[in-house]
C-alpha cells in the first residue's frame, strides 16, 4: 500500500504595504500607477500567467495585489478620518483580540437627526471602498466612499455609516477581520491551524452572512440614535437586496426611522416585499439606478413594475461605475426629499413611477411602424397597460395610466393591422405553393402518359420483330402516335419495318 507524504509548506515571499516599497505612486489624476510605467493600467500578472490556482506565480499574483490592496484600505481610512468618518467595532466594545468587524461612522452618529447609510456590494467592496478594482483603476476617491462622503456631508448630512459586509472572515493570526480574497491571500504556512472550511474558526459572531452583519448594523443603530432621527441609505447591488429583506420583515420598528433610499444594480423583484406600507414606501420613495449607456446619464427610464421602484439610468455599462457617475443627480434627490417633506402629492411629484417623457414620442410611435421614434416594444406598452396595484392600494393605480392604456389600445390596432397583412402575405404563399405543386403533378401525369406510350411502341417493335410483319401489312392509322414517341425516346433502336410503317402513314 503506498500513500503520499505531505511536505511541509514553505513560507511565501512577504510584500510590503508600502506604495512606494512596492514601486507605485498616486499621480495627478489620484489614479495609482506604477512608477516605471506611469500611463499603463494597473498589472495583476506581474510575476507571470499560469493556468494554476496553487502555482507559486499566481500566489505571488495574489499576495502581491494583497499588498496593494491593504495600502488603499489604509489610505481611504485616512482620508475619510479627515471627513469624520472613523473606525466602529461591532460587537461595540469588543476589544482589540476578540472577534469583532469594523464599520465607519461618525462621531456624531448619537445626536445627529439627517443620517446617511452605506451599504457597498458584500463581493468586491471592503471597509470604506464601493470596489477596490475601480480604485486602482480609476482612483482613489472614485473607488472609495470618498466622493460620497464629501457630498453627503455638503448635502447637509449630520452623521454617516458606512456598512462592511464584505470583511467578515476573522484571521486569528492577525487578530482582524479579512475580505476572502484577503483571507486566501495569507500566508500558506498558517493554513493548516485556521482553515477557511472549519467556521468555528474564522466567523465572527452576529456577522457570520452579510445579512447578519446588516441586522447587527441596525441593532447598533436602534441603541444609539435619537428616536426622531431620519434616515437615507445608499445600497449597491446585492446589499440592496438584503437590505429590502431586513426592513420588510421588520418595518414596524425602522418605518419611522426610513426617510428615502437609493439602490444602484439592486437585483430585488417586486414580489420579494411584503405588501402593503413598506412596498408603498419603496415605490414613492426609492430608486435604482442601473447601468445603461443608451439612455443619458440620471433619466428615469421605461417603467418596469417588477423592480418595486422607478429605474434612472447610470449612464455607462459598468456596475462600479455607476454611483461615482450619478453622485450628483443622486444628492440632489436626497435634498430634494428633505424639501418635500412627507406629503403624499409632493412625493409622486418627486419620484413619479409613470411614463417618463422622453419615451413619449416613442409610445406615440408605437402605434405607427414608420414613426422614426418607434422604439418601443409592442408588447411591453400592452403589457403595461394592463398592471393593476388595486390590491396594494384600493382605488390607486400607476400615474398616468389612463394614457398608457391608450396609447396601448393604438399599439395593439396597429399591430392587429400588421398581423393580418401578415395571414394574408402566408395566404398567397400558400397559395402560390399549390400552383406550384399542380404544375409538378400535371407534368408528372404526362411524363407516366409519355412512358406508357413508350412502352406501347416497345412492345409493338418487339412483335415485329419476331413475327417478321412488313410495313405494309401495318394498318395506316395504326401506332402513329405512338411511333412519334419512340422517335424522340430511341431513334436508333427502330427497325426498318417501323421506319418504312412511319413512312408511309406520313405520305397518307
Amino acid at each position: 500500500m503506498f500513500r503520499q507524504k505531505r511536505k511541509p509548506l514553505t513560507k511565501e515571499v512577504e510584500f510590503p504595504a508600502n506604495l512606494k516599497e512596492l514601486g507605485y505612486l498616486i499621480d495627478e489624476n489620484d489614479v495609482i500607477r506604477h512608477k516605471d510605467a506611469p500611463t499603463e493600467p494597473f498589472n495583476y500578472y506581474v510575476h507571470g500567467k499560469s493556468s494554476k490556482w496553487s502555482t507559486n506565480s499566481e500566489r505571488m499574483n495574489l499576495r502581491h495585489k494583497e499588498a496593494l490592496d491593504e495600502c488603499c484600505r489604509r489610505i481611504v481610512l485616512k482620508r475619510l478620518a479627515k471627513l469624520d468618518l472613523h473606525p466602529l467595532t461591532l460587537p461595540a466594545g469588543a476589544a482589540p483580540t476578540e472577534r469583532h468587524v469594523p464599520i465607519l461612522a461618525s462621531s456624531k452618529l448619537a445626536s445627529a437627526f439627517k443620517i446617511l447609510l452605506l451599504l457597498p456590494d458584500p463581493q468586491r467592496s471592503s471597509l470604506g471602498i464601493w470596489s477596490i478594482r475601480k480604485l486602482v483603476d480609476d482612483g482613489v476617491r472614485v473607488g472609495s466612499m470618498q466622493q460620497v462622503v464629501e457630498a453627503a456631508l455638503a448635502t447637509g448630512y449630520d452623521a454617516i455609516v458606512a456598512l462592511n459586509p464584505a470583511t467578515l472572515c476573522w484571521d486569528v493570526h492577525s487578530a482582524r477581520a479579512l475580505t476572502p480574497v484577503s483571507y486566501a491571500a495569507r500566508d500558506r504556512t498558517l493554513h493548516e491551524t485556521n482553515k477557511l472550511k472549519d467556521l468555528a474558526l474564522y466567523t465572527i459572531p452576529g456577522h457570520e452572512t452579510p445579512e447578519a452583519h446588516i441586522a447587527s448594523v441596525f441593532d447598533h443603530l436602534a441603541a444609539t440614535v435619537r428616536t426622531d432621527a431620519r434616515i437615507d441609505f445608499i445600497a449597491a447591488e446585492y446589499s440592496g437586496f438584503l437590505l429590502l429583506q431586513f426592513l420588510g420583515a421588520h418595518w414596524a420598528t425602522w418605518q419611522h426611522h426610513l426617510h428615502a433610499g437609493v439602490f444602484i444594480q439592486s437585483p430585488h423583484h417586486t414580489s420579494d416585499l411584503p405588501a402593503g406600507p413598506f412596498r408603498h414606501f419603496v415605490r414613492e420613495r426609492c430608486r435604482n439606478y442601473v447601468p445603461d449607456h443608451e439612455t443619458a446619464r440620471g433619466l428615469r427610464m421605461l417603467p418596469d413594475m417588477s423592480r418595486a421602484c422607478p429605474l434612472y439610468s447610470g449612464g455607462n455599462n459598468w456596475i462600479e461605475l455607476v454611483l461615482c457617475h450619478v453622485v450628483d443627480e443622486v444628492m440632489g434627490y436626497f435634498a430634494a426629499a428633505w424639501d418635500a417633506g412627507d406629503a403624499d402629492r409632493a412625493w409622486a411629484k418627486l419620484n413619479p413611477d409613470g411614463m417618463p417623457d422622453q419615451f413619449k414620442a416613442a409610445m406615440e410611435g408605437a402605434a405607427d411602424k414608420a414613426h422614426p421614434d418607434a422604439k418601443f416594444d409592442q408588447a411591453q406598452l400592452v403589457d403595461l397597460s394592463k398592471c393593476d396595484l388595486a390590491d396594494e392600494r384600493p382605488g390607486w393605480e400607476v400615474p398616468g395610466m389612463e394614457e398608457i392604456r391608450r396609447m396601448a389600445e393604438e399599439a395593439e390596432k396597429a399591430r392587429a393591422v400588421v398581423e393580418a397583412e401578415r395571414k394574408e402575405d402566408e395566404e398567397k404563399r400558400i397559395a402560390e405553393r399549390y400552383r406550384r405543386i399542380r404544375e409538378e403533378e400535371e407534368k408528372e401525369v404526362e411524363m407516366r402518359e409519355l412512358a406508357e406510350a413508350v412502352g406501347e411502341v416497345r412492345m409493338h417493335e418487339d412483335s415485329l420483330r419476331r413475327h417478321g410483319t412488313a410495313a405494309a401489312d401495318v394498318p395506316a392509322g395504326a401506332g402513329a402516335g405512338d411511333a412519334a414517341a419512340a422517335e424522340k425516346v430511341r431513334p436508333e433502336k427502330r427497325d426498318v419495318a417501323v421506319q418504312k410503317a412511319l413512312e408511309a402513314d406520313t405520305v397518307d
